[in-house]
C-alpha cells in the first residue's frame, strides 16, 4: 500500500513519472510523498510520518539511501561505529562491505545508489518481513515495495506484463506464493535475506543471510534454555527500547497464545508495562478470554474486537493489501480488527509471528527430514498442475524446515506484517537474527513438538 519504488534508466533519460499508488484506507492518516529526480533515475516514497525520521531519506555527494521499515538497533551502531549522522554510518559500512545493511535489525526494506560507481543495490531484512520487488530488461530496471505500483509504472512506460499461470497455481494450491514468485511473470521477489545489485551493468542476486548457514549447536539443554532466555529478552528489549526513546506507545497483539503471550509477559517483566494489549476474537472465544484475564492480572491496559462474518466480505480491500499473492481470507480478520484500533500516538505494534515455527512446530521428527510436496498446502484439486513447480523449489532445500520457512512462513506467514503495517511499523521478537539463528541450531531432539520452548 504504500513505500518506495525506484526506476532506473539504462539508455536514455529517464521521462518524469507520475507514479500511481493505491488510494489509502479511510483510517490511515498523516502519509506524505517525496521523490528524488535525475537525469537516469527516479525515485519516490509514499509513507505514515510516524517514525519518519527514520525512514531514511538521503541523498548526498557520494549516494542515495532510502528505507522504509525501521531498523531497530541503529542507535547502537551509531554508538558502535562512532558515527555523527546516518549518512556517516552508512558511508562507512559501505566502504567495508557491499552488504553492509547485514548489520541491521528490525522490519526494513531498502535501496542504496552509489553516484560515483553506478552501483544500485536493494535489500530485503534477514526475514521479508516486507516485500520487495524488481523487475529488469534491456531499457530499466526497476525495484519497488508494491506490486501493483510497479505494474503500473510498467504500463507507463509501455512494457508489456504477463500473467504467471505457474504463480497462480502455487496461490490455488497453497494459498501463498513460493520462492520469489509473483502473479507477473515479469516481476520477482526479493527473499529473506537477500539483495539484488547492478553493478558493470549485470543484476545480481546474492544472499547476505539463509537459514543454511546455520549449524547445529552442542550446547546442553540447560544452556540452550538460559541462551533462549537471554537472547529473546535481548530481541524484545531491542524493539520496546527503540520505541520508548522515541515516544511511542507501544501495542502488543495477544491471543491465547504462547507466542504471543512471550512478547507481552517478557516485555512486562522488563518494565516495558505502558504496553496497550490488541486483542481480536470471535465473541466468547479461548482467544477473547484468556487474554482479557491476563491483562487483568498484570494490570495492563487492552483493547478488544469482537470479529464478525462481516469481516470476510472485504475481499477487493485485502486483496490490494497482499496483491493478491496470499488468500483473502487469510488476514481478513486482522483487516477488521485495526480498522477500529484507534490509540494515541500509536507505536509499534509487536506480535509473536512464526514463534512456534521458529521454536520447533516446522519439525516432523526428531531426525531432520526432506520437505514434500503436500507441506502446506491448503488443496490437491489442482495439484496436478503445481507438482512440476513444488519440485523444482523442493530441490533447493536441504530439508523440511529450511523450506517451511521461506515458504510457508516467509511467503505465508509473513502475510500478517502487511496489514499491521497499514496502521503502524509492526515487529516480531522471534525473527531477530541472533535468537532465530540460534534458535534454528537447537538439535531436533530438544525441538520436536516445541519441547525445549514448552520446558
Amino acid at each position: 500500500m504504500h513505500g518506495f519504488i525506484a526506476v532506473i534508466s539504462f539508455n536514455k533519460p529517464l521521462p518524469l513519472i507520475s507514479f500511481n499508488w493505491k488510494p489509502l484506507f479511510p483510517f490511515q492518516k498523516g502519509y506524505i510523498k517525496r521523490s528524488i529526480q535525475y537525469v537516469n533515475l527516479q525515485i519516490e516514497q509514499l509513507t505514515s510520518e510516524q517514525f519518519l525520521p527514520d525512514k531514511y531519506w538521503i541523498d548526498t555527494d557520494e549516494f542515495i539511501f532510502v528505507t522504509e521499515g525501521l531498523i531497530t538497533n541503529i542507535d547502537d551502531l551509531l554508538h558502535i561505529h562512532k558515527a555523527d549522522d546516518i549518512p556517516s554510518l552508512i558511508s562507512q559500512l559501505y566502504e567495508n562491505r557491499e552488504n553492509f545493511f547485514k548489520v541491521f535489525t528490525g522490519n526494513f526494506v531498502g535501496f542504496f545508489f552509489h553516484k560515483k560507481q553506478q552501483i544500485c543495490i536493494a535489500f530485503n531484512n534477514h526475514t521479508a518481513t516486507k516485500r520487495l520487488f524488481y523487475f529488469q530488461h534491456s531499457e530499466y530496471l526497476i525495484f519497488s515495495t508494491d506490486l501493483y505500483t510497479l505494474s503500473k509504472t510498467l504500463s507507463t512506460l509501455h512494457i508489456n506484463k504477463s500473467l504467471d499461470v505457474e504463480a497462480a497455481y502455487l496461490l490455488l494450491t497453497s494459498s501463498f506464493m513460493q520462492d520469489d514468485y509473483t502473479l507477473i511473470k515479469e516481476v520477482k521477489q526479493i527473499r529473506a535475506g537477500e539483495y539484488a545489485i547492478y553493478k558493470e551493468k549485470k543484476l545480481k542476486l546474492k544472499f547476505y543471510f539463509h537459514l543454511r548457514e546455520i549449524k547445529e549447536t552442542t550446547d546442553s539443554k540447560e544452556k540452550i534454555i538460559s541462551k533462549i532466555d537471554t537472547l529473546f529478552k535481548e530481541a524484545v528489549r531491542s524493539e520496546f527500547e527503540f520505541e520508548k526513546r522515541r515516544g511511542y506507545t507501544p501495542v502488543t497483539t495477544l491471543s491465547a497464545g504462547l507466542d504471543s503471550r512471550m512478547v507481552a509477559l517478557v516485555a512486562n517483566d522488563l518494565g516495558y508495562n505502558n504496553q496497550v494489549i490488541f486483542n481480536f476474537s470471535e465473541p466468547g472465544f479461548v482467544e477473547e478470554v484468556v487474554p482479557k484475564q491476563i491483562a487483568e492480572d498484570y494490570g495492563l491496559k487492552i483493547e478488544q474486537f469482537r470479529l464478525t462474518s462481516g469481516g470476510l466480505l472485504a475481499i477487493e480491500d485485502v486483496v490490494a493489501v497482499n496483491d493478491g499473492l496470499n488468500v483473502y481470507s487469510g488476514a481478513s480478520h486482522a483487516f477488521e480488527a485495526i480498522k477500529a484500533l484507534k490509540i494515541d500516538n500509536i507505536g509499534m505494534i509487536h506480535t509473536g509471528i512464526i514463534g512456534d515455527a521458529v521454536l520447533g512446530s516446522f519439525l516432523s521428527d526428531t531426525v531432520l527430514q526432506s520437505a514434500k510436496i503436500t507441506d502446506g498446502i491448503s488443496s490437491k484439486v489442482l495439484l496436478h498442475k503445481a507438482k512440476p513447480i513444488f519440485e523444482k523449489s523442493l530441490a533447493n532445500y536441504k530439508n523440511e524446515v529450511i523450506y517451511k520457512f521461506y515458504n510457508l512462513a516467509y511467503c505465508g506467514d509473513n502475510n500478517g506484517f502487511l496489514f499491521f503495517n497499514l496502521i503502524s511499523e509492526s515487529t516480531s521478537p522471534f525473527l531477530y537474527p541472533d535468537f532465530l539463528t540460534y534458535a534454528l541450531s537447537i538439535p531436533s531432539k530438544y525441538a520436536y513438538k516445541e519441547r525445549i520452548y514448552v520446558d
